[in-house]
């Protein structure tokens, strides 16, 4: 697999060092196997970063322009419980000041595990599906706390 990595609005110019990325800030980001799915106007990055999987070892993480990182594993700093994990967890969205993030996760973290949407609000996980869903995605959210997604039902719409 190779390496995946966005910046989105943030996006600067290619790094000196190949296979490195970099943001508007011109920092390198370290770690090839990161998805930078989403991004503040302040800068702060949410994705997950795995192993060479996309499940087993996946974990939502942000980074704010400032490098602070935050991850949803054991210790990682996202969550108040510092002994609690999510694996198979990407981090999709925030508002604006961090408080609540959004995103999805895979039960069991593998390729048949069905996905569910959270919600970690002040470093609470809360898992979300939409009732009567077997798969929820949650992809955004807004300064309002409304937040936006996916999901199937049983029939498969």
């Amino acid at each position: 697999m190779g390496s995946v990595t966005r910046c989105l609005a943030n996006a600067g110019p290619p790094s000196a060092t190949p296979g490195l990325a970099e943001c508007r800030d011109h920092t390198p980001i370290p770690d090839l196997n990161q998805l930078h799915e989403n991004n503040t106007p302040e800068g702060t990055i949410y994705g997950c970063d795995h192993d060479d999987d996309y499940f087993i070892s996946m974990v939502g993480f942000a980074r704010s322009r400032f490098d602070t990182y935050i991850t949803l594993d054991a210790g990682g700093g996202e969550l108040k419980n510092p002994t609690e994990s999510v694996w198979g967890s990407m981090n999709n969205g925030a508002t604006r000041d961090g408080s609540v993030i959004v995103g999805l996760y895979v039960d069991p973290p593998d390729s048949n595990g069905q996905y569910h949407g959270y919600v970690v609000h002040h470093g609470t996980f809360h898992p979300y599906d939409v009732p009567g869903s077997v798969a929820t995605q949650t992809w955004g959210i807004n300064s309002a706390a409304d937040f936006v997604g996916l999901y199937d039902d049983a029939n498969g719409n």
